[in-house]
């Protein structure tokens, strides 16, 4: 037989059990949240880092697809170490124009400007050819100050009454695109 005793014995596992799931059911929910927000905030940064991977690939595209551009643009400077690749060109222009250069200073002004001062001896037209080389450069060049001097040599090898006419021309050049790095 069933005493009250038992019922109510029952009844109090029974409400103790469902209390008992109630809370576990609260603590699971409470769980689940921790975890949803956790879920987010390392998806957030995974889209996060996906974005900032898709830029860094649009950027690395930008650069290769521009190297031959910025290489064209870089070729229009010179920086202190190329400047002694830029005083062979100087040199070359100077053999091709026949008309060999001397190189009496290089020197840097206010630190983004190369001085270079040189002069020449040769035909008028071997003269006027270096000008003309020096001003098609790719580089910045300022040419300070050109002076002509005419000297009359007299021409041992042929007739001594026949004269060669040389000129003598001294530079002062600044070189403006000059980066001293």
């Amino acid at each position: 037989m069933i005493t009250t005793r038992t019922i109510w014995s029952t009844i109090a596992i029974l409400i103790f059990l469902n209390l008992a799931g109630a809370a576990l059911y609260g603590y699971m929910l409470y769980d689940i949240s921790l975890q949803r927000s956790s879920t987010t905030l390392a998806l957030t940064t995974l889209q996060m880092e996906l974005e900032r991977g898709g830029n860094l690939k649009q950027l690395s595209d930008a650069l290769s697809s521009t190297v031959d551009e910025r290489a064209k643009i870089d070729g229009y400077f010179v920086d202190t170490k190329g400047s002694a690749h830029f005083l062979e060109k100087l040199q070359s222009f100077g053999k091709l124009a026949e008309a060999p250069i001397h190189l009496s200073s290089v020197e840097v002004e206010n630190k983004s400007v190369l001085r270079v001062g040189f002069s020449v001896e040769g035909s008028f037209e071997n003269i006027y050819q270096l000008t003309e080389l020096l001003q098609a450069t790719p580089y910045v060049i300022n040419i300070r100050s050109l002076n002509l001097n005419k000297i009359n040599i007299t021409d041992t090898a042929k007739n001594a009454k026949q004269k060669v006419q040389l000129w003598s021309a001294t530079f002062s050049v600044r070189l403006l695109s000059f980066s001293n790095k």
